[in-house]
């Protein structure tokens, strides 16, 4: 129940603040007569950032708070830099600007990452371009079903790590599908806090590892949208191969598919279905394996060879910028060794809201409260819940 209250104050704190923010921009800026706001809309005299965002040095600052329970609660902040071309800034068109971005965080188990990233898009979204590099150490728990001898669940272990990701892909004709490559490596050194020996799954070659590994990459995208879609479908495979010659100390494979629908159901009432779907093979170290990934859940609690999920999210735009979000998922982890283990299972349920931030990029920000099945969480929103795919 502690856990349960503090999430509500902490989430009520951040309706208020947001709030709050809001009209204390609006009050301000409606004391400028002289200039057109950059932070006022037009259409309805409310809070937004699509002007700002237009121009040339638009970009977003974005203080947050970190709930990711693998981690522990934290601070972060992030600086998203949005980039528009001059005749696209005059013409105030185009849903698929470039976007930078550059951050980090720390956290109550003493994890903390800094890193950057940038999302480029060239000749009107044909060639679209992601790349990031970053550094992270993370203090996290590894489980094992069934439990080690001597009755502990859960280990505890820290993986510091740097690296590189790079991909770029291209529209196939003039179709809604793009393909392409992606190239990532990475140096990572595992430390596990250890009151019995190392489990046996694990190979003592994991603790300290190069990895480097070649991706094919092949994507379907008709959303309306790149932060809040309303309409369309996203879907995509990746499959990734990782071998000596690429930098890997280890061979195996890894493989990503996923299906992201949006949909208008009535009147201000919209639906979204997520599908997932993972795989591993070979040599594949412990904690690049599959993990069910749905909000309330922790990272890398529910990790096996392959799993698989199914997600919806119902919202509701029920008072001008304001909406309510309520979503419920189920996913299974299967076992890299079904003699020893059993097949693990896992759902969520929850509810949040979102505000329309910048109109023209139907982008909206908010916060989620999400249960699973050991405990409550809550989550900051910027853009869509799946925004990471």
């Amino acid at each position: 129940m502690i856990v349960v209250k503090n999430l509500l104050y902490n989430t009520i704190l951040f309706i208020m603040v947001f709030a709050l923010t809001l009209q204390n921009y609006v009050a301000q800026e409606n004391k400028n007569n002289n200039t057109q706001s950059r932070f006022i809309d037009t259409l309805d005299n409310k809070f937004d950032v699509s002007e700002f965002l237009k121009t040339k040095y638009g970009f977003v600052i974005l203080p947050t708070v970190i709930t990711e329970p693998a981690i522990g609660y934290g601070g972060g902040a992030g600086l998203i830099f949005v980039h528009r071309d001059p005749e696209e800034i005059a013409q105030g068109k185009g849903n698929y600007p470039s976007i930078s971005a550059v951050g980090g965080f720390y956290t109550s188990t003493n994890s903390w990452a800094i890193g950057g990233g940038h999302f480029g898009v060239w000749k009107n979204g044909a060639i679209r371009y992601r790349g990031a590099a970053g550094f992270v150490s993370a203090n996290l728990l590894y489980y094992r079903e069934p439990i080690f001898q001597n009755g502990v669940e859960k280990l505890d272990f820290n993986i510091k790590a740097y690296g590189i990701i790079q991909e770029i892909i291209f529209r196939l004709w003039n179709t809604s599908f793009f393909a392409g490559a992606s190239y990532g490596f990475g140096h990572t050194e595992v430390l596990f806090n250890i009151p019995t020996e190392i489990p046996d799954e694990i190979s003592r070659s994991e603790l300290s590892t190069n990895i480097g590994g070649l991706g094919t990459v092949l994507n379907y995208d008709s959303r309306d949208n790149l932060f809040t879609p309303n309409n369309g479908i996203y879907a995509g495979v990746n499959y990734i191969y990782y071998d000596k010659f690429l930098g890997s100390d280890r061979k195996f494979q890894r493989l990503f598919t996923h299906i992201l629908g949006y949909t208008k159901i009535i009147k201000n009432f919209y639906g979204a279905l997520r599908l997932d779907y993972q795989n591993s093979f070979e040599d594949t170290p412990f904690y690049l394996r599959p993990f069910i990934s749905l909000r309330g859940i922790p990272a890398m609690r529910y990790q096996g060879k392959s799993t698989y999920l199914a997600e919806i999210e119902m919202r509701w735009d029920f008072l001008n910028r304001w909406s309510l979000v309520g979503f419920t998922g189920y996913g299974e982890a299967i076992p890299v060794n079904n003699k020893l283990f059993d097949k693990q299972s896992a759902y969520n349920f929850g509810a949040g809201f979102r505000y329309l931030i910048a109109r023209l990029y139907g982008m909206r920000m908010g916060i989620d409260i999400a249960r699973g099945p050991e405990d409550w969480a809550f989550y900051i929103q910027f853009g869509s819940s799946w925004f990471r795919y």
